[in-house]
């Protein structure tokens, strides 16, 4: 509260991580949220054009947040001159207007997280927080390889002495000891008591709880909701939004309170069969739509726009940051949803009819709200941009009445996930079949299953966003809010909604349209518009290979369609840059579009943009910018990328001295920047060029994270693999003996939990990556001739990959079991090289060993073909073993390998191809043989 408030007096940013582990689109917007909570509101920059960041209406123009960071990194001299008079982050005023402008420069260019490592982004970021009183609140958190991120100037050499700093971090799990002892309060929040868990479900059910003795009869009956909802927050709301939404007024004696008293007394005695509540959410949800109204076809109906929800917005920025649905855009969703019948679009709706629909999606809308099943969204935190346009256009006067059309929702993680799992029901709208555990479905109610083509959610909403449905829905929704959340909302997903639609060419004409490219600007701003149109377009690449491969062509050169896409956004956001095309805003769009267009397979294209993103970097912000550094390492990176190899090592030169004369030489990007540079003379064939760069690399990592941290080992490790590459085998053995070295000691003595926090990596992981290098070191000493030294490190990566594999089960993670993930890859063929290096060595049994615990790792449906192509290989390889010995016996052995070797075969190539027919030939032969034998 208060308390927290002052502690904490540069402000509190809440973040929410959730399931799904974060890719690298997520933790940029992540970062950019965090930047707007944090310190967005010192310096709204008073520009034009909305970088789609929420503004707050704050006229300070020239408030940049840097006395206290912000131009840390760059220049000392108005560092000091700033910092003597001013209270820090107010420190503007007595700066010349140039050198104003110049910082207020650095804070819009760094404010959007687009371009660049997100390693340097994190350490900017850092940078900018770790000086000031901010409290940094991670919301459920289920891994810490996401938490990383944001866990900021953490330390390799173990000198984490967070005490130090005034920032603090709050992270909320459901994993104890995610983060480990030694470094962190763990406060356990208990469980409800049965008291506090029936106030809440009397509460949701709308009634006050207050002064309800413990022997009452709602009481009695109370505690056995409770029990079957495992005394889940989430359960005990939904079972109070059930009873709300039936009947305002229900008793015990009601048929909802029954119900839901029987369902609990089944879900609980499923719980002690399973142990585990797991279900009891699901079958609550399923109670709800059950017994919520009498109205069968409502009904229906209710449950398809729930699942509809889900499966159309789950992976909408809005949804993803918390802003949450506009009430306008649910409601279309929700009535096209309505007007469907047997699972069918309705080919054409009348005015009125639609208005009727419309009327029955609000009405839907909600219900499902008084149900507990969506929740209202917004923390406050991203307005929308149409309230904020409201503001300017009414005075303010009608953005603050919170009118019914101004809310927004969500859905909560685990009611999204029970939603995307109903929408895999082969049922009529979804509906539960019987199981022993659902109380209110009698054995005998037979539910309609249908095999008809699978539900077209974005088909759906396409339907409402584009054409005459959609048209005659806007006469319909026609104030200027509704409109405008439309308007936002369209330019924001259209593309996306198309794409999962498998509506390919459409999507790719809406990106190439001018006029959409317009609105997508005007709706959402320039940079947001670029990057949108740039995730788009990469989507639209993968859409259109995807449906190569699975039904024929498709009318569209992709190529081509990059490029336009590309083109069309760019001008239109020079064509509205007010101030003039050459603004700081402009340049990130064109760096923006550069990196997506190495995304999308562009380099050529890329290249160019890119290049023109660091002329105007340099032309605004001066040659000693770190941004201009950034933006040449870009353009470099692009020109390896098509081979231009000498254009390529002059733009890391120059990139590099940009940096150093911007005193970021340790920076992360900076060392990046020169180990791009170090590969290219690699790759080039300059060795001893490359030597010296590397030695420098590696040693400006050990300046940063310590001489033994696992950043200097990868950096070690890296230079290894790519001398490796290219042939200088004697070179690569010697680092990877290095990098193995490095890896021990950084781990040395550490508890596995301290890993996170010196290492920004998990033990666990460290072990995998020390497995690798083994693997790696056996390879070459292989080539080179020493088998027994190979076999030894060899079997010392299997165990290292077998550790790995089990602390990935223990850990709960699927990856352990998943046959394609890369360690069980490189256990397979790992067991392969020991088996056939002991063959070398003569040792038929220790081979016969090593295969037989290859059979065990690969499973004949599960396992990518390169791995059941070893295991076939390796039954030859056996079987010629036994054959070899010319036992009577052995000669059975044999036979088996090689009829399992021609099943693998056959599965793989089929009948026809010529490794089957060799090995049927084999075996036709040794089988007459044997029979001739006896």
């Amino acid at each position: 509260g208060e308390r927290d408030r002052e502690f904490f007096s540069d402000g509190i940013a809440w973040i929410h991580l959730g399931r799904t582990p974060l890719g690298e689109r997520e933790i940029r917007r992540l970062y950019e949220q965090l930047y707007d909570q944090l310190l967005g509101s010192d310096d709204d920059l008073g520009d034009d054009d909305n970088d789609g960041g929420g503004k707050d209406d704050d006229d300070n123009a020239s408030n940049s947040s840097s006395g206290s960071s912000g131009d840390e990194k760059d220049n000392d001299v108005s560092d000091d001159m700033q910092r003597t008079k001013d209270p820090p982050g107010r420190g503007v005023s007595n700066m010349s207007s140039a050198a104003a402008s110049e910082v207020a420069k650095l804070a819009t260019s760094r404010r959007s997280f687009q371009g660049g490592e997100l390693e340097g982004m994190k350490e900017d970021l850092g940078r900018l927080l770790l000086s000031r009183r901010v409290l940094i609140c991670l919301d459920d958190v289920c891994k810490m390889e996401d938490a990383k991120w944001f866990l900021f100037g953490t330390r390799s050499d173990g000198d984490n002495n967070f005490e130090d700093t005034p920032h603090r971090v709050l992270i909320t799990t459901r994993i104890p000891g995610l983060v480990g002892p030694g470094i962190t309060h763990e406060v356990f929040v208990r469980i409800f008591s049965e008291h506090e868990a029936v106030k809440l479900l009397l509460t949701a059910a709308g009634r006050r709880p207050n002064g309800l003795p413990k022997v009452s009869p709602v009481f009695a009956q109370a505690r056995i909701i409770v029990k079957g909802c495992g005394n889940s927050p989430l359960a005990l709301r939904i079972a109070g939004g059930m009873l709300r939404s039936r009947n305002r007024n229900w008793t015990l004696s009601s048929p909802a309170w029954k119900l839901l008293v029987e369902q609990c007394r089944t879900s609980l005695e499923e719980a002690s069969k399973i142990r585990s509540f797991a279900n009891s959410v699901q079958r609550l949800i399923d109670l709800s739509f059950a017994t919520v109204v009498t109205d069968f076809q409502f009904r229906s109906c209710l449950r398809r726009c729930f699942v509809a929800f889900a499966m159309v917005f789950h992976d909408t920025d809005s949804l993803k940051v918390g802003k949450g649905i506009s009430r306008a855009v649910v409601i279309r969703l929700f009535a096209v949803v309505s007007s469907m019948e047997g699972g069918i679009l309705p080919s054409g709706v009348n005015a009125e009819e639609l208005a009727d629909y419309m009327d029955n999606a609000a009405l839907i809308l909600d219900t499902l709200e008084t149900m507990n099943l969506v929740q209202r969204a917004g923390h406050g935190l991203s307005k929308s941009m149409a309230v904020s346009r409201l503001k300017d256009a009414a005075g303010n006067a009608e953005a603050h009445t919170n009118h019914s059309n101004h809310k927004c929702y969500s859905m909560h993680e685990s009611i999204k996930a029970i939603a995307e799992d109903m929408a895999k029901r082969k049922t009529e709208a979804f509906a539960p079949l019987y199981d022993e555990f659902n109380s209110f479905i009698s054995e005998e109610e037979i539910v309609a299953e249908s095999s008809g083509p699978p539900f077209p959610f974005d088909k759906c909403m396409v339907m409402m966003l584009t054409g005459e449905i959609a048209d005659m829905a806007e006469s319909i929704q026609n104030t200027l809010y509704e409109r405008w959340n439309i308007e936002e909302y369209i330019a924001e997903n259209m593309p996306l909604h198309l794409i999962r639609a498998k509506m390919v060419e459409k999507a790719s004409e809406v990106l190439l349209d001018h006029d959409f490219c317009t609105r997508r600007v005007v709706a959402l701003g320039p940079i947001e518009a670029t990057r949108r149109h740039v995730s788009d377009l990469i989507d639209l690449r993968r859409a259109h290979s995807h449906h190569k491969e699975s039904s024929g062509d498709l009318d569209i050169n992709i190529v081509d369609a990059i490029q336009e896409g590309s083109a069309c956004i760019i001008d239109e956001v020079i064509r509205q840059s007010h101030d003039s095309p050459k603004s700081v805003n402009v340049a990130i769009c064109l760096s923006t579009m550069g990196e997506g267009l190495i995304k999308a397979r562009q380099p050529r294209d890329a290249s160019q943009r890119l290049d023109e993103a660091a002329s105007l970097y340099r032309e605004l912000l001066g040659q000693g910018h770190i941004d201009v550094a950034r933006a040449v390492n870009a353009v470099a990176k692009s020109l390896v990328k098509i081979g231009e190899t000498r254009a390529a090592l002059i733009r890391f030169g120059e990139a590099s001295s940009t940096y150093e004369d911007c005193n970021a030489s340790h920076h992360f990007d900076s060392i990046a920047n020169l180990q791009g540079m170090a590969n290219l003379f690699v790759t080039s064939g300059d060795f001893q060029a490359a030597t010296a760069l590397y030695e420098n690399v590696i040693s400006r990592k050990q300046s940063v994270h310590g001489e033994f941290s696992v950043a200097t080992a990868k950096t070690i490790n890296d230079y290894a693999v790519i001398l490796a590459k290219n042939g200088r085998m004697d070179d690569a053995l010697a680092r990877y003996e290095k990098a193995r070295s490095t890896y021990e000691q950084a781990l040395d003595g550490l508890p596995p939990s301290m890993s996170w926090l010196n290492h920004g990596e998990s033990a666990a992981k460290c072990g995998f990556d020390m497995a690798l290098i083994n693997l790696n070191i056996a390879s070459i000493k292989s080539k080179k001739g020493d088998v027994g030294g190979a076999i030894n490190s060899y079997e010392i990566g299997v165990q290292g990959l077998r550790k790995y594999k089990e602390e990935l089960e223990l850990a709960g993670d699927d990856a352990g079991k998943n046959k394609n993930s890369s360690h069980m890859r490189h256990l397979v063929s790992a067991l392969g090289r020991i088996g056939s290096l002991k063959l070398k060595q003569g040792d038929k049994n220790g081979a016969l060993e090593a295969y037989a615990s290859l059979f065990k790792e690969v499973d004949n449906n599960e396992s990518p073909v390169a791995s059941r192509l070893e295991k076939a290989k390796a039954h030859i390889k056996c079987a010629t073993i036994y054959r070899q010995s010319g036992e009577r016996e052995d000669n059975k052995h044999a036979i088996i390998h090689l009829r399992e070797a021609l099943n693998m075969y056959t599965d793989l190539y089929g009948t026809k191809h010529k490794d089957t027919v060799a090995v049927a030939t084999s075996l036709q032969q040794w089988m007459e043989e044997e029979h001739h034998h006896s």
